[in-house]
């Protein structure tokens, strides 16, 4: 009857008017337990839908991933709000349930597993310790759960409220303060108030209301390690209860709210009527639409597997909190747990911006509206609060991305205030928001007396053109011709000696020691470039690289510093600032290096494998550089452009919207076969290594001719960059 069901929604699905194609059945190939392993991705592993509010899962006893799941730890419980592939400090892990059968265990209370699988929608386990089958779906707002005793014994339902992610000793997550009550015999409500994690500044609270498929026959509260039977209410700081059925199958709604138990209830309403197997179906539903936006043919059963997976994990964050936010009232799309845009802004909101333009508005509106109500725009944002900046005014990137690329829907002017602000004025709590810039505005840099000062002028450099790029949209020339300038300081750090971007006093003389691998222990900390070397931000001028390979005294020079970074081992997929590199040589006339790199990365760095992504999967960013390289283009931010490697599908169909597509078909493509020797857009000649999103939205098919050994394609014109644009101004 539950395989039936789903099959019935598919057949809907598939008659859908709008639809691009009748290959839908990419399910199969979404696995989400690859990448979950600290170091390998650390990503959600649990059921939810895109940007769900709910994001259902398990947790692991301590130490715990940000996600709070370790691949081989035995399991805690089930809870309700999770964050996916990001660094630091974690957050959620709120409203914990935990299946037992007999008398209830409030301490002490994990259990080994067995027959873990998670897909787009659906996760199931069993616990061993209790013997029960597990499994888990959800709704944007509403959690699903389905519990069966394999010995058939009676269930028993846990509820723990003091449960939350707890990472990193510097910012703790902790319960401040919880309700909990048993309101009949099928109905109970509460909330949990929590701070720490990410975003620490700000407690949070979550509200739920939940309702079990069968009637309750016994029940009880506990606080701390004392349990009061046939007590319905609880209050404190480390508190639950329990709930006891005379059945060995259960199932459980649980909505959450952010507002309001009031909305808790309303949001539980909305899908009172639906069964674990119809909600399981109406979630696989709206994934089956969002991962077929784009359709690949060929390739191998793992690389299908990873694309897919990838493209999921691109949708999971930011959360969707629209109607929801608790800071102000606002008719505004809400959005948070950005975190963070400085991963982000390189290639997933470019992806939206391909995909799911709608989407793309509806955050830009999102980070307005956090404009208008605070006076600054964040580069992580969560649970409502200003977490840390890591670098630069990363919307600065997302406005002139959308606005260079055409995109409509949202406030140009608006926008380009937070960029003017962002530019001229140093922040008060630049660790919070907005720029630590006094001296980069005085001297044209940040000097060493400032934190990741070096990798910051790169930062805020970059975030000058990209106001350029507004500038140059609203007719603003003396702001374009100002802003473009100003993006050449990168430069004001760039030994010409050793074509490495350094340190300078504030006297302008140079930090004594140069040496490009300097660190301290932990390289991510700093003092001069954040999260990075000197080889990791050699690059990073992503507007110019013209310019930098200028500096490096021409092509074959550059092209010949590019093969030391990657051949001595100085290149890391798994950190932000060098993601870009292996798609520079397109600047220099190489595209076959370009292709060389990318496939050497695809094949090295990602794997089917719980450790299967490189580093943090960073809300995506990881996922989004393999979705954008296995189809053989990537994003250069904040400009019209994408650069091009070579797709490992035989045939890519991406759905951009208004019944359009934009196909890429590589004939003769093979395991030896990765360059393009020749290539048409739209049945007429193409020699450009690189095109624009112009290019892409015109309905058109780019047609590539492959073979085994590199022709020179794609050598002849080359990307143009700032200084070239300045030069002509």
């Amino acid at each position: 009857m539950r395989k039936n069901l789903f099959q019935y929604l598919l057949i809907l699905f598939i008659t859908a008017p709008g639809f691009v194609s009748e290959e839908i059945d990419v399910l199969k190939y979404v696995d989400t337990t690859i990448g979950t392993e600290d170091g390998g991705g650390a990503t959600f592993i649990g059921a939810c839908t895109p940007h769900g509010m709910v994001k259902l899962g398990p947790d692991t006893p301590l130490p715990q991933n940000t996600s709070g799941y370790v691949p081989d730890a035995p399991i805690l419980g089930f809870s309700h709000t999770h964050v996916s592939g990001t660094g630091g400090a974690g957050k959620y892990g709120n409203i914990m349930v935990i299946p037992q059968t007999g008398d209830p265990v409030i301490k002490n209370y994990s259990s080994k597993k067995a027959k873990e699988f998670g897909t787009a929608g659906y996760y199931t386990v069993e616990l061993n310790r209790w013997n029960i089958k597990s499994e888990l779906t959800a709704l944007h707002k509403v959690g699903f759960h389905r519990y069966t005793s394999l010995d058939e014994n009676s269930l028993t339902l846990l509820f723990d409220l003091s449960r939350v992610v707890n990472v990193v000793e510097f910012s703790p997550g902790e319960n401040i303060h919880s309700y909990i009550k048993i309101i009949d015999k099928n109905n109970i409500e509460g909330y949990g108030t929590y701070k720490g994690g990410i975003g620490p500044t700000v407690p949070y609270t979550v509200y739920f209301a939940a309702q079990t498929s069968k009637s309750i026959k016994q029940f009880g509260v506990w606080r701390d390690e004392t349990i009061y039977e046939n007590v319905n209410v609880s209050y404190g700081d480390s508190i639950g209860a329990f709930i006891k059925f005379s059945i060995n199958e259960i199932e459980l709604k649980v909505a959450i709210s952010f507002l309001s138990l009031e909305q808790a209830k309303k949001n539980l309403n909305e899908v009172i009527d639906l069964s674990f197997d119809e909600a399981k179906a109406k979630a696989q539903s709206i994934w089956l639409k969002e991962l077929n936006k784009i359709q690949v043919t060929g390739g191998t059963e793992e690389q299908k597997t990873l694309f897919y997976s990838c493209l999921y994990n691109t949708m999971l964050m930011p959360t969707d909190v629209t109607g929801e936010n608790p800071r102000w009232n606002s008719d505004q799309p809400a959005f948070w747990d950005f975190i963070a845009l400085w991963d982000t802004y390189r290639n997933v909101n470019p992806l939206y911006t391909i995909i799911d333009s709608e989407k793309q508005i509806r955050i830009l509106n999102s980070l307005l509206d956090i404009y208008s109500h605070t006076g600054w725009i964040p580069d992580n944002w969560s649970s409502g609060s200003f977490a840390f900046m890591q670098g630069g005014t990363n919307s600065d990137v997302l406005f002139a991305d959308a606005m260079v690329k055409g995109l409509k829907g949202f406030d140009y002017e608006l926008a380009y205030e937070s960029m003017i602000k962002h530019a001229e004025t140093p922040s008060d709590s630049p660790y919070e928001y907005g720029k630590d810039s006094d001296e980069y505005l005085r001297l044209g840099y940040s000097s060493s007396n400032k934190w990741c000062g070096s990798s910051r002028t790169l930062e805020y450099a970059f975030n000058d053109f990209c106001v350029s790029q507004a500038a140059d949209i609203l007719n603003k020339e003396t702001d374009r011709e100002k802003y473009l300038k100003r993006s050449l300081n990168s430069y004001n750090i760039f030994r010409e000696d050793e074509k490495f971007f350094w340190v300078k006093n504030p006297d302008g003389s140079w930090v004594e020691g140069f040496d490009p691998e300097f660190r301290i222990e932990e390289w991510w900390e700093g003092p001069y470039f954040y999260e990075g070397i000197p080889w990791h931000y050699s690059t990073f001028i992503p507007h110019d690289i013209g310019g930098l390979i200028e500096r490096h005294g021409g092509e074959e020079s550059f092209v010949m510093f590019l093969d030391r970074m990657f051949d001595e081992g100085h290149y890391i997929q798994h950190n932000q600032p060098d993601i870009l590199t292996p798609y520079l040589y397109v600047y220099a006339g190489r595209h076959d290096k370009t292709v060389e790199r990318v496939r050497e990365i695809l094949d090295r760095e990602y794997k089917t494998t719980t450790s299967g992504l490189p580093g943090q999967d960073d809300a995506g960013c990881m996922s989004a550089w393999y979705v954008f390289s296995a189809m053989g283009f990537y994003p250069n931010a904040g400009q019209n452009l994408y650069l091009m490697s070579s797709p490992i599908f035989n045939e890519i169909k991406i759905d951009i919207g208004n019944g359009k597509t934009f196909k890429i078909i590589a004939e003769n493509l093979s395991q030896d076969n990765i360059y393009i020797q020749e290539a048409t857009l739209n049945g007429s000649e193409f020699n450009n290594a690189w095109f624009t999103h112009d290019d892409l939205l015109n309905n058109n098919e780019l047609k590539l001719i492959m073979t085994n050994k590199s022709s020179g394609w794609g050598s002849a014109y080359v990307p143009t960059s700032a200084s070239e644009i300045l030069n002509k101004i």
